[in-house]
């Protein structure tokens, strides 16, 4: 038992080793594609506060020099959401006004990240799932491709990292300050995509039926923690808005926007350059709810032109090569090669998921993830970059089927392996 004991610290501290040497695998190549970026993404050559990030931009420097949240001097606005420009914000009064130091310190965001997810996997299905998921994680092209970028996706990868930490710890041992703090990384979370909305309903399904047996009033207070503790993250941030707006603006107003350019007669499935046009005379909530508006009234009057559209948005969803604005996949090189790549690695998250349908509460935090998505893509646009909050669960769900395939054929080399000879002494 001493000697069991003893190999099971020795394998502890191995793996432990080995997780922080991908931790800093992750950072590093993180760190280096921040410097390399604007000289080889062609979207940062042509322009490096591409597509969002010259908003997310235009607001932190507002924010800096007082004018509060606001698209210009005097314009107050809520079309954004508020933790990106407000971290940006923060870089820029430290470190002062360069681009580098945002995709630095994103670069760091994108290693925590890694770290905590592989913490979660270590949790849920044990070192080896976890090293794999961290490796996964670590060499993912599009967490890195997009963690250059100056927009949210790194800094909500890095809440939803430490929160699948937080809900995997829960699961061992269920405590109130756990819950208060899955629910506080939540509404961060939402603060900065606020499309993570769509997950709280799930989290709480999920709070309800996975972590370890309780009564129900148990289940009920876990429940009403994490849910109370997400609004009171946001609360201050709806009580600005409506302040300013005299509306309801729970965190942004532009998912009307996204919303009816996402549905509409000329839609793709990805976001179209100049669609939808703006509405004047209207502010911001009342042009949120027009477009809102108009999105439903094509989708109730084209239902089977919608059921087709989504297919095409899960389509695109599911593309390494698809970019919002384009109708096509990106004309990347070896571009058959990297899909292939791609398609193997889903189907062995596929295999993954049903390998584990036994264990579904242990993993039902991650499958949340993949039904989020899969939501928000029905809804609003389908491509690569809006599959980056299920890649945690795809990395881990494909680590879990190489675990099990590895076994299966060692286990098939041990049973078939050469029985060695005896000695002819032993014969004798």
């Amino acid at each position: 038992m001493i000697v069991l004991a003893q190999d099971r610290l020795t394998q502890t501290k191995t793996a432990r080793k080995w997780l922080w040497g991908i931790f800093l695998l992750a950072l590093a190549l993180r760190l280096v594609y921040a410097l390399l970026a604007p000289q080889v993404d062609p979207f940062l050559k042509a322009d490096p506060l591409h597509g969002d990030a010259a908003s997310y931009d235009r607001i932190a420097r507002n924010l800096l020099a007082g004018y509060g949240f606001a698209s210009s001097p005097g314009q107050p606005t809520a079309f954004w959401p508020p933790l990106y420009p407000l971290f940006l914000a923060v870089l820029y009064r430290l470190f002062g006004y360069h681009l580098l130091w945002a995709r630095l310190a994103q670069a760091i965001l994108g290693a925590i990240a890694v770290a905590a997810t592989a913490e979660a996997a270590n949790i849920v299905l044990g070192r080896r799932v976890a090293l794999l998921t961290a490796l996964g994680m670590a060499l993912y092209p599009h967490l890195i491709y997009f963690g250059a970028w100056l927009i949210a996706e790194a800094l909500y990868m890095a809440l939803l990292g430490l929160s699948l930490w937080v809900a995997a710890s829960l699961q061992r041992q269920p405590r109130r300050s756990g819950f208060v703090a899955l629910g506080v990384l939540l509404g961060l979370g939402a603060l900065a995509k606020p499309a993570g909305l769509m997950l709280l309903p799930l989290v709480a399904l999920w709070v309800w039926i996975a972590p370890p047996a309780r009564t129900w009033r148990d289940r009920l207070l876990a429940c009403l923690l994490v849910l109370l503790a997400a609004a009171a993250v946001i609360t201050p941030w709806t009580v600005r808005n409506y302040l300013v707006f005299h509306a309801w603006v729970p965190i942004s107003t532009n998912g009307g926007y996204t919303f009816y350019g996402a549905n509409n007669a000329d839609a793709f499935g990805g976001h179209r350059e100049g669609f939808p046009p703006p509405l004047k005379g209207l502010s911001e909530p009342q042009a949120e709810r027009a477009y809102y508006r108009l999105g439903m009234e094509w989708i109730v009057h084209h239902p089977s032109d919608f059921a087709r559209l989504t297919l095409r948005k899960l389509a695109r969803l599911f593309s390494p090569l698809s970019v919002a604005s384009y109708e096509h996949d990106y004309p990347l090189p070896m571009a058959g090669l990297v899909k292939g790549g791609y398609t193997a690695f889903l189907l062995l998250a596929f295999a993954g998921s049903v390998l584990l349908w036994q264990r579904w509460r242990e993993v039902a935090i991650f499958s949340a993830l993949i039904i989020r998505v899969l939501m928000g893509a029905a809804i609003f646009y389908g491509d690569a970059r809006y599959t980056l909050p299920m890649v945690p669960s795809l990395v881990l769900f494909a680590s879990a089927a190489f675990v099990w395939m590895h076994d299966r054929c060692y286990a098939r080399q041990v049973v078939f392996a050469p029985q060695s000879k005896p000695d002819r002494e032993d014969k004798r």
